[in-house]
């Protein structure tokens, strides 16, 4: 066979090469080279028994195998590295992004973290309360009331009573506590001149140092813009020009006109009728019957009390005459009226008298006062009204603080004319289509409060020389 043939050949050709060869120069080296050629031999064996056709391989082809082995060792050592290398950056660049973040949310962390110190900051800086003080040094008109966002202000006075606050001389506020998202509101009213307002914000005041007062405001003057609308809603043409405003500045000239001159017989009964006609509850008071003409001899009518024959006399003496009608509220139960100094008197139901005791939600309405004497406006008038645990209040009622409320147009026709009203050839005074009426409110409960508050102590509350002190609603002393 083929196979048995290789063998004989592989096995004569090494003995032959055992005897042709001297002597064994290395003994190792020989042995290898035995070793590989026992092992070619029995490759090629190998392959003559299965069929093979393949040629041995020799020694330069083995030696070319291994170095195309070598060099796929180095080129996937290679890509190996490459690859090594490629994630060796992407680790780094990973890495490095994070790390960014770190740096960045921490610096987003310690933004945030001062944004919020400084919102806080800010915010204990708009919440910081300060107080400051505003002055009122003259008004137009005189003795302009003022209320502060919508409230009335009271003021002390020396003998520790509390009046309303008004625009005098020299009229300051306080110790009004202020932050920087406060409005004030200043409102000023005076009968015949539209209503005034006057807003005051945070950065409207001006820094000082007085004590605890920090800002200050100061308004030379209050000039309230007067009411030229028509007195009369029924007017026309010349009439029309008689204005509220008018009316007002003239009130007390036609007052003292009226007192100073001597009126015949007639005039004097058309007076009478025109004051009982414009004031019903004048004429309820005197027992006189509208409806019926109105003549001489009422005053000395039989039956007549003191009450009703007082008040026919006086309005037969002073038949033009400005007469009002007054209105009293309160907030506290038992509150006593005094009118000009004097407990203010009235009847009872068993025909005794009594002072006269306001109650909530009863306003109590007089124009009389005394034995059936009217309430003349143009004359100097006060009231003062005291309630239990609270200070009493008081204040002057001046002529241009009443309100005219124009006669109806019917009545109006039927009024006698004085001739001292027609000045000029024309109707220019036609106070006698008044009829006039004052409301006074007073709320004790804030009058208390502003007592409680003008007694805390204050470091600068009398560094102004006023001699008035007093308080809002919502503040701690004032002077006017």
């Amino acid at each position: 066979m083929a196979s048995d043939a290789w063998v004989f050949v592989c096995v004569s050709i090494l003995a032959a090469r055992e005897e042709g060869e001297g002597p064994v120069k290395d003994d190792v080296r020989e042995k290898g080279l035995a070793e590989r050629e026992a092992v070619r031999c029995r490759h090629e064996a190998m392959a003559g028994i299965w069929g093979f056709k393949k040629a041995p391989v020799s020694e330069k082809g083995f030696q070319a195998g291994e170095a195309v082995q070598s060099r796929g060792r180095i080129l996937l050592k290679a890509v190996l590295t490459l690859v090594g290398g490629l994630v060796v950056v992407f680790a780094i660049v990973v890495v490095i992004i994070f790390a960014r973040e770190l740096i960045e949310d921490r610096e987003q962390a310690a933004y945030l973290a001062r944004h919020e110190a400084s919102l806080v900051q800010e915010e204990a800086r708009r919440l910081l309360a300060e107080y400051a003080e505003i002055a009122f040094l003259d008004s137009f008109p005189p003795s302009v009331r003022i209320a502060l966002q919508g409230v009335p202000l009271y003021a002390r006075t020396p003998q520790g009573y509390y009046t309303d606050l008004r625009a005098h001389e020299s009229t300051w506020i306080r110790y009004l506590p202020v932050q920087e998202s406060t409005v004030l509101r200043f409102d000023f009213a005076a009968e015949g001149f539209l209503p005034l307002s006057r807003q005051v914000a945070y950065y409207d005041w001006f820094p000082v140092r007085k004590g605890d007062i920090t800002l200050q405001r100061i308004f030379r003057s209050i000039v309230l813009t007067p009411d030229t609308s028509p007195r009369l809603p029924y007017c026309e043409e010349e009439a029309c020009e008689w204005t509220v405003f008018r009316e007002i500045m003239f009130r007390e000239q036609y007052g003292q006109m009226a007192q100073g001159i001597l009126f015949e017989p007639s005039e004097k009964i058309g007076g009478l009728a025109n004051a009982l006609k414009v004031h019903p509850s004048l004429a309820a008071i005197a027992g006189v019957d509208l409806t019926q003409p109105i003549g001489q001899g009422l005053a000395e009518r039989e039956g007549l009390g003191a009450e009703a024959r007082n008040l026919l006399r006086y309005l037969t003496d002073h038949p033009f005459a400005l007469y009002g009608q007054m209105t009293i509220t309160t907030d506290t139960p038992g509150t006593r009226v005094f009118f000009l100094g004097e407990p203010l008197m009235a009847f009872r139901s068993s025909g005794a008298m009594s002072q006269v005791r306001v109650e909530p939600g009863e306003p109590f309405v007089f124009s009389t006062y005394g034995q059936g004497h009217p309430i003349v406006i143009t004359d100097k008038l006060s009231l003062r009204l005291e309630a239990p645990d609270a200070p009493g209040y008081v204040t002057e009622i001046l002529p241009h603080q009443w309100r005219c409320e124009p006669v109806e147009e019917e009545a109006a026709k039927g009024l006698f004319v004085p001739k001292f009203a027609q000045v000029e050839g024309g109707q220019d005074l036609q106070h006698y289509l008044c009829r006039y009426a004052i409301q006074i409110d007073v709320n004790f409960e804030a009058i208390r409060e502003a007592d409680q508050k003008s007694k805390a102590p204050a470091d600068d509350a009398s560094d102004s020389g006023s001699s008035d002190l007093g308080a809002g609603p919502s503040h701690r002393p004032v002077s006017s």
